[in-house]
């Protein structure tokens, strides 16, 4: 399936992505959340979405140490939480994480998450993607193309 992507920015987060022209952007749905962005309803299928959630990090941790209490966090929310891949690496030059999971969502089955996780100006950034294990294959490279795209405004802390 071809993506036509579209430049969205979140003038009060401090950051532009890519997204997909035909998906809903719903801004600041809660707090810490200034994102999530829905693929079209496709009646009782999970929609793939995007969400983008901003955390305060305590002085002196680096993204690692900011990640390290996640995992167990995760699998006390997500039923059926599984850990396929963690990693460090670099996104702009900047240190980060990638993490892909799977869980399982009641009634819509059974859900493959990809992370990106990045620090900037004592905040972490993590934009999270989340579809249809069955699907995760035909979307992933849509997925990495919207976080390939991910930018901080240039008047949003340090470069």
């Amino acid at each position: 399936m071809i993506e036509t992507l579209v430049s969205y920015e979140h003038r009060t987060a401090g950051f532009s992505l890519p997204l997909p022209e035909s998906w809903q952007a719903v801004e600041d749905p809660q707090p810490a959340v200034p994102l999530v962005a829905l693929e079209p309803d496709r009646g009782g299928i999970f929609r793939c979405n995007v969400v983008v959630s901003v955390d305060q990090v305590p002085e002196g941790l680096d993204v690692a140490g900011w990640q390290a209490g996640a995992e167990p966090m995760m699998r006390q929310a997500m039923q059926d939480f599984l850990l396929l891949d963690l990693e460090e690496l670099q996104v702009g030059g900047r240190p980060a994480m990638y993490r892909l999971a799977h869980h399982l969502v009641p009634d819509l089955g059974p859900v493959t998450m990809a992370q990106w996780m990045l620090l900037r100006a004592g905040r972490g950034h993590t934009l999270t993607f989340s579809i249809g294990t069955m699907e995760y294959e035909t979307r992933a490279d849509l997925f990495v193309d919207i976080a390939r795209g991910f930018r901080f405004a240039e008047s949003a802390g340090e470069n």
